[in-house]
C-alpha cells in the first residue's frame, strides 16, 4: 500500500509574488509592481506515486509584503505603510491562509502533473472559496510546483486605494505568481 507524504516549503528556494494593476498619470510612469512576500510557510501532503490523498496548506505573514521596485526610499516605505494599515490591515489580520479541500491531479509527462487545487483562502478576516491551478513535477526527494491565479481585492472587503490624489488608483484584481520547492519530511 503506497504511503502519503509530507513536503515542507523551502522558503529560501521557493518565491511568491503579487502584482498588483494600476490606472492613473502615475500609473504609466511606475511600469508596474512587484510585491514580495518574504515570510510564509507550508506543508504539501500526497502519495508520490499515484498523487492521490493530496492537501495543501500555506501561511503567510502579511507584515511581510515588501515592494520589490527600485524607486525612492520614502515612496517604497509610503506604499509599504498604505499596503499594511489600509490594504491588508496587519494589526488585526496578521496572516494569509489558504487550506485545501481537493486536488484533483492529471497526469502530463513523466513527473509532471496539473494540479487543480480548490480550498479557503482567509484574508483580512474574510475567507472565501479559492481555486487555482499548479504544475507540479515530483522528484525522489522533493517536488516544485508553479503557477499564477487572481483575487479581487472586493471579495476580501479590501477598499481600493487611490494615491496622489487619484494619479494612482489600484484596480480591484491582484495576480499572484508562486514557484514553490518543497522538501520529503518522512
Amino acid at each position: 500500500m503506497d504511503h502519503a507524504v509530507l513536503y515542507g516549503i523551502d522558503t529560501q528556494k521557493s518565491l511568491l509574488t503579487v502584482h498588483p494593476f494600476a490606472t492613473g498619470l502615475a500609473a504609466a510612469l511606475s511600469h508596474g509592481l512587484t510585491i514580495g512576500i518574504g515570510n510564509f510557510a507550508g506543508t504539501i501532503d500526497l502519495v508520490p506515486e499515484t498523487m492521490k490523498q493530496a492537501s495543501l496548506k500555506m501561511r503567510i505573514k502579511a507584515d511581510s509584503l515588501t515592494v520589490n521596485e527600485q524607486m525612492k526610499e520614502g515612496d517604497r516605505r509610503e506604499i509599504e505603510r498604505v499596503m499594511r494599515d489600509e490594504v491588508l490591515r496587519i494589526s488585526e489580520h496578521s496572516e494569509v491562509v489558504f487550506e485545501s479541500s481537493y486536488i484533483r491531479v492529471t497526469p502530463l509527462s513523466g513527473q509532471l502533473y496539473q494540479a487543480d487545487i480548490t480550498g479557503k483562502l482567509s484574508l483580512t478576516g474574510v475567507t472565501r472559496d479559492h481555486s487555482f491551478s499548479a504544475q507540479v513535477v515530483i522528484g525522489s526527494n522533493g517536488l516544485r510546483a508553479n503557477g499564477t491565479f487572481k483575487i479581487k481585492q472586493t471579495d476580501f472587503g479590501i477598499p481600493l486605494i487611490t494615491a496622489g490624489g487619484g494619479l494612482l488608483k489600484l484596480h480591484d484584481e491582484l495576480k499572484l505568481h508562486f514557484y514553490i520547492v518543497a522538501e520529503r519530511q518522512n
